[in-house]
């Protein structure tokens, strides 16, 4: 039989393990993040055919995205640490909890529109045929098509790729 303080340390990893893994999977937004995205093959992404100076440009948007949610990820693991430390502290503060999950939140958000505007300036290097296989992809990728990387439509994109985010489509 476990006693009291080995009880509260078992549970107390158990809850920051849990806090971990659902924050990283909420923290990458959709699509870019996801592993919904648009999947790469050697030299761009999968299908699309992309040009010397298309694949280029995206790897140079690919860069700069990256660069810019890396910060706002090492941001909210600092804000999951906090929360689960509020949340297993003996003396519960619930406005601290909300105010800690309000941060997460906003973080979240800026992620999830740094992503989208980082797919719309994929799109819009793209020739209008390339354009007509990407929305294919945009359309279809909650359908279950892709997932972990089957269907043409999605390269690597499946679930399960690295931890980062904008992982469908840039890494």
């Amino acid at each position: 039989m476990i006693k009291g303080q080995t009880v509260k340390t078992v549970t107390t990893m158990l809850l920051a393990g849990s806090l971990f893994l659902a924050g990283s999977a909420a923290a990458q937004g959709p699509g870019c993040g996801t592993g919904q995205g648009y999947g790469r093959g050697k030299g761009g992404m999968a299908g699309l055919n992309l040009t010397e100076e298309q694949r280029t440009k995206f790897e140079d948007l690919r860069l700069k995205h990256l660069k810019e949610i890396e910060p706002l990820r090492a941001d909210m693991q600092k804000q999951r640490s906090s929360l689960a430390l509020e949340l297993t502290a003996d003396k519960y503060n619930e406005a601290s909890v909300k105010t800690i999950q309000n941060e997460i939140s906003k973080t979240q958000n800026t992620i999830a529109m740094k992503s989208i505007a980082h797919r719309r300036a994929i799109r819009d290097m793209l020739t209008p045929a390339q354009q007509k296989t990407f929305d294919a992809r945009m359309l279809d990728r909650g359908r279950g098509a892709g997932q972990h990387g089957e269907g043409p439509a999605y390269g690597r994109g499946g679930r399960g790729n690295r931890g980062g985010s904008c992982r469908g489509c840039c890494n």
